[in-house]
C-alpha cells in the first residue's frame, strides 16, 4: 500500500522546541506511521512455510535459528505446527508435558487473546534449552500444541460482516493477532523465525501477515517443487485480496508486506560437484518458475539429523567428510538468511 509522506516538518520542529506535545492530526498520524516502521525496522519476522510435510522445514528453522545465535544474533523461534517437531528438538517430550503443555505454549497465549485476556507473547517464551548450555546469546523459543486445531476453528468464527467493510476490517483483525502479539516484541530480539504447519490455513495466514519475508524449504521431488509454485501464488494472492482491501477502506493501520526470501533446497544429492539427475531435473524446473531460489543447498544424511540430541546439527563437529558437509551446507544458508533479510 502506498503511503503519503508529506510531513510539515516546520511544525514537528516547532513542537520540540517548545516542548508541547501539539495533537495536530494530520502530523500525529504521519509520526506515528513512521514510528511504527521504524521500529519494526530493528525486528526481522520471517515465516518458513511449505504446503508438503517432511521436507526439512523444521530442520533449516532450527539449525538457521542455532546459527545465528551462535553468531551472536537473539532470535526467538515460534512453533505454530501442531505437530511440535520443532519444540521437541529442544525440549522433550516429557519436559514439554510436565512445563509447557497447559499454561506456556502458543495455544495458550491464542486461547489468551480470544478469551480478551491481555497477555504479552514474552510469558510464553522459554530460554531452558539443552542448546543454550553451550551458547553464549542464548535461543528463546514459544512452543506448539496439538490444541492448534481448535484455535484454527475458533479464528474462522471471527470473520464474518454483513457488510463488505466489516468483513474486510474482520478478516484483518483476526490475522493480524499474532502480529500485534510480536510487535511487543520488536527491541527484545533481532529476528524473529516462525515454523509453520503445512498447510495455508488462519494460523498460517497470522504468520504470513506477522512477517516482513517468507522462505520455503523442499525436497527436489515431483510433490514436493509443485507446491512450491502454487503456495507462492496463494501467499501473493492473500496479500493482493487484503492490501486491496486496506486501500479500499483507508485502513491505515494495518502495514503487510511479506515478500519471499527464496526457495531452500533439501535433502538434495550430489554426484561429485553435481546435482544427480533425479535432483537436478526438478532444480532446473524451479529455476525455471516465478520462484528465487538459495544458491546454497543442504544435502541429505538421514543418520545425523537426529532430533533426540536436543542440539541442532550446526552444534556437532561432524565425524566424517560427509557430516562436515551438512554443517557447512547449514552454515552457507545461514550466511546467505543473513544477507537477505538484511540483518
Amino acid at each position: 500500500m502506498q503511503q503519503e509522506w508529506q510531513i510539515n516538518t516546520k511544525a514537528i520542529v516547532r513542537v520540540g522546541d517548545l516542548g508541547i506535545l501539539r495533537y495536530d492530526c494530520k502530523i500525529y498520524y504521519y509520526v506515528n506511521v513512521f514510528l511504527l516502521i521504524s521500529r519494526r525496522i530493528l525486528l526481522k519476522v520471517v515465516s518458513v512455510i511449505n504446503y508438503k510435510g517432511g521436507v526439512g522445514k523444521t530442520t533449516v528453522t532450527a539449525n538457521i535459528a542455532t546459527e545465528l545465535a551462535k553468531r551472536g544474533k537473539k532470535v526467538l523461534m515460534i512453533d505454530l505446527d501442531p505437530q511440535a517437531s520443532l519444540t521437541f528438538s529442544f525440549i522433550n517430550v516429557e519436559e514439554w508435558e510436565s512445563k509447557y503443555k497447559d499454561a506456556k505454549t502458543i495455544k495458550s497465549w491464542f486461547d489468551d487473546v480470544l478469551n480478551n485476556r491481555t497477555t504479552d507473547l514474552l510469558s510464553y517464551v522459554t530460554k531452558d534449552l539443552e542448546v543454550n548450555k553451550h551458547i553464549d546469546t542464548k535461543l528463546a523459543l514459544i512452543p506448539s500444541h496439538l490444541g492448534l486445531f481448535d484455535v484454527e476453528i475458533e479464528l474462522a468464527h471471527g470473520i464474518t460482516g454483513a457488510r463488505k467493510r466489516k468483513l474486510v476490517t474482520n478478516k484483518l483483525k483476526t490475522l493480524s493477532i499474532l502480529n500485534k502479539g510480536i510487535e511487543k516484541l520488536q527491541r527484545l530480539y533481532d529476528v524473529v523465525i516462525i515454523d509453520c504447519q503445512p498447510s495455508f490455513n488462519l494460523i498460517t495466514q497470522n504468520a504470513i501477515v506477522a512477517s516482513d519475508n517468507y522462505m520455503i524449504p523442499t525436497k527436489l521431488d515431483y510433490l514436493s517443487t509443485l507446491g512450491v509454485t502454487t503456495l507462492d501464488k496463494h501467499i501473493n494472492c492473500l496479500l493482493t485480496e487484503l492490501n486491496s482491501g486496506i486501500d479500499e477502506f483507508n485502513l491505515r493501520d494495518y502495514n503487510i508486506k511479506a515478500k519471499s526470501l527464496g526457495v531452500v533446497t533439501t535433502m538434495v544429492q550430489f554426484y561429485g560437484q553435481e546435482l544427480i539427475s533425479a535432483n537436478k531435473d526438478y532444480y532446473i524446473q524451479l529455476e525455471k518458475s516465478s520462484v528465487t531460489l538459495f544458491k546454497n543447498k543442504i544435502r541429505e544424511n538421514k543418520t545425523f539429523f537426529n532430533p533426540n540430541s536436543r542440539l541442532p546439527v550446526v552444534m556437532k563437529r561432524g565425524n566424517n567428510t560427509s557430516e562436515k558437509d551438512i554443517i557447512n551446507d547449514l552454515k552457507a544458508i545461514t550466511t546467505e538468511f543473513i544477507e537477505r533479510v538484511g540483518l
